[in-house]
């Protein structure tokens, strides 16, 4: 919940649709451990709650929060 409060604030919070973010940042952000960031993430993006865009397997993660229970 965190993890997702915390994306959304720099997406919906700042009104952009996504967020570019590095990964050493989250932990800071929501007083987490990365390990913990790291599940949280993987587990939002499995329940479909995230998108997360990377350019490459080293490039900082776009993040894209979802909110499935809204229409549009």
């Amino acid at each position: 919940l965190l993890v997702y409060l915390l994306l959304w604030r720099l997406t919906y919070g700042a009104d952009v649709p996504s967020a570019q973010v590095a990964l050493r940042d989250l932990p800071q952000g929501t007083g987490l451990s990365k390990r913990a960031v790291q599940e949280a993430l993987a587990r939002l993006a499995k329940r479909r709650l995230i998108e997360v865009a990377r350019d490459g397997i080293i490039a900082v993660a776009v993040y894209t929060v979802l909110q499935p229970w809204r229409r549009r």
